[in-house]
Formats: C-alpha cells, sequence, structure tokens
C-alpha cells in the first residue's frame, strides 16, 4: 500500500509503450487503487482508518438492501448460487489456495447484488468493489481466519434459505463488521496500510 508506481518502469518490464500504462493508470485511479498525484506520479492506494470505516458504511448500506431485495425475488435462487460458491470456497480452502479463496470471497457478495435485480444498486457497489477484493488480500496469510470466513458465509446461506430477511441482514452485518475490525486490527502489523486517526 501507498508504493509509487512508475510508468516508464513498467513500460519497459512489459515491452510497450508509455500510453497503455498511463490508460491502466487512469483506469485504475477511476476504481480506487491507485492515487495519481500532479506532477508527483502515481501510488498504489493508501486507506485512512477513516476512510476505511466510511468503505465500511457504504458498503453496509448496499449489501444489506441487496439481500432484503435479492431474498424477495429470489430467495431459493439466491441460496442455491450462494450455496455453489460456498462449496467451492471449501474446495480453495482445503487446496491451500488463498487467492482463489478470495476471488470466491468477492463473487459470493457480488453474487447478493446481482439478485437484487438493481442496476443502481450494483453500479453504487462497483465504486468500492475493487478496494476491498485488495483489501481482501491482507487475510490471505491469516488460515484461521480464512476458516472463520468460510463458517460465516455458509451461515449465511442457512440463513437466507430460511425466509428469515432480518436475522439474515444482522448476520451479514456482523460479519462485514468482523472484517472491519479485523483490519484495524492489522494495522498495528502494517503500519503502512491505515494511516491516521
Amino acid at each position: 500500500m501507498g508504493a509509487p508506481l512508475s510508468e516508464a518502469a513498467i513500460a519497459e518490464k512489459l515491452s510497450i509503450s508509455r500510453t497503455p500504462v498511463r490508460e491502466a493508470f487512469r483506469q485504475l485511479a477511476q476504481e480506487g487503487l491507485v492515487q495519481l498525484r500532479p506532477f508527483a506520479g502515481a501510488n498504489v492506494f493508501r486507506v485512512t482508518r477513516v476512510e476505511l470505516r466510511r468503505l465500511a458504511a457504504f458498503r453496509e448500506m448496499l449489501e444489506n438492501a441487496a439481500v432484503e431485495e435479492a431474498m424477495r425475488l429470489h430467495r431459493d435462487g439466491l441460496a442455491e448460487s450462494l450455496k455453489g460458491v460456498v462449496s467451492k470456497m471449501r474446495e480453495a480452502l482445503a487446496a491451500d489456495d488463498s487467492q482463489r479463496y478470495l476471488a470466491l470471497d468477492s463473487e459470493f457478495h457480488e453474487t447478493i447484488l446481482k439478485f437484487a435485480e438493481n442496476p443502481l444498486l450494483s453500479a453504487a457497489y462497483q465504486l468500492i468493489a475493487s478496494r476491498f477484493a485488495a483489501l481482501r488480500t491482507i487475510i490471505a496469510s491469516d488460515p484461521a481466519r480464512l476458516k472463520r470466513s468460510l463458517a460465516s458465509h455458509a451461515a449465511l446461506v442457512k440463513l437466507i434459505a430460511s425466509r428469515d430477511v432480518e436475522t439474515t441482514q444482522e448476520a451479514l452485518l456482523i460479519h462485514m463488521r468482523g472484517w472491519e475490525a479485523y483490519m484495524e486490527a492489522e494495522a498495528s502489523l502494517q503500519p503502512s496500510l491505515l494511516e491516521g486517526t
């Protein structure tokens, strides 16, 4: 996090001109993954504690609205689809493939948005999805955290299948807030990631 990025060095490494690298930086900046500074270059994004809380609050609003709507419209289809994702997550964990697991974690949450069938919710979620996917990589080296994550996702699927929207929303909030608390605790180990107050 915060590492400087060099257009010239990346272009040379990939044997391409600087123009596509510059365009890639712009795209990554729009996704919140790169910070561009006039006359100072580009850096991998950083997240302050305040920004993390704002991102988490925004995500909570979106996913809670999405899960309610998705359960109303397609409860059985949503539960079945998420059950399949959790099965793949379990396989990835058993194979010690944390990167695959994290990609499936993202897929799980994006599936909830998809089943809500609200393009505005999905578009809003895309504003933060890349940053959350990048931040999730921090848990990749913590097997215990990945096991707890799997159990939490599996429990959410059972709640969705049970038709209890309110309890599902509460469990989803606990799930998301657990991740935020983990990130806050991780700040002491990785001060370059979360700086500020």
